[in-house]
């Protein structure tokens, strides 16, 4: 049996049996992974409190999410010293790096004031975080454009022949969990609009005309045909739930009304 040893903070720890998920099980390399970062957090925590944003009393300072950090902070400036802080500790501490390509940074877009950070900070429009995508601006259209776009490719990379041949139920169930689950995800912060609303019904349609083939009949005017295959689909779509009314519910379930 092979010895396992594992360093940090000056520490080594030996593993001379079989330790089921401690090396394998993504939710325990998060659990550790998670301890330099609460070591530097409370280490550090009373000094970024100057550097924070101030809310209702509270600073808010930095946030981590497994091994993603997140500064809060009224300028650019106080947000990437409290990241370099934290990087120089984890480094001095744990020997632990913090990459070049991680260094982004954002404000509103019309931000008044030049900026002075630290060399290796790149100021971004549009952000990815946590699977989400932030703009500047406060829009969600590069979040939205990135969501649909995923869910086209999620649905035609898993779309196999044999669909064509399962059951109604079986194909409603693939579109729901292969492929509306990519917008669910995102869409808890998106402000409910018209306009995304009738792309998510139209991107489900086209999915339905896969699912769902027709060809047209015998002398049918091809505008005919696609009138009769978008009253097809449309009325699979009402009967399984269209997404523009899940995404409603959803965000009505937040205390919030769609208009």
């Amino acid at each position: 049996m092979p010895i396992y040893k594992t360093h940090g903070g000056g520490q080594a720890a030996n593993f001379t049996k079989r330790t089921v998920g401690m090396f394998t099980s993504s939710r325990s390399a998060a659990a550790e992974g998670r301890i330099p970062l609460l070591d530097i957090a409370t280490l550090r925590l009373r000094h970024w409190q100057q550097f924070g944003f101030t809310f209702k009393g509270c600073s808010l300072g930095l946030a981590t999410f497994v091994d993603n950090l997140f500064a809060i902070a009224p300028t650019p400036e106080a947000a990437t010293y409290i990241l370099d802080d934290c990087a120089r500790l984890l480094l001095s501490r744990w020997g632990l790096k913090i990459g070049g390509d991680s260094k982004e940074y954002m404000t509103c877009k019309a931000y008044p004031k030049p900026i002075t950070v630290q060399a290796g900070w790149e100021r971004k429009s549009s952000m990815r975080v946590l699977g989400h995508f932030l703009d500047d601006d406060g829009s969600i259209k590069t979040c939205s454009d990135h969501a649909f776009a995923a869910m086209t490719k999620a649905f035609y990379s898993n779309f196999k022949p044999g669909l064509h041949k399962s059951s109604k139920a079986v194909k409603l169930k693939f579109l729901r969990t292969c492929v509306c689950t990519v917008a669910r995800f995102r869409w808890s912060r998106w402000p409910f609009t018209r306009t995304n609303a009738d792309k998510l019904d139209a991107l489900q349609r086209r999915f339905l005309y896969s699912l769902f083939p027709m060809s047209p009949r015998s002398h049918e005017p091809i505008q005919d045909f696609y009138t009769r295959r978008h009253c097809a689909a449309s009325i699979i779509a009402g009967s399984s739930g269209k997404w523009s009314q899940l995404w409603a519910s959803d965000f009505e379930e937040l205390g919030c009304s769609c208009t």
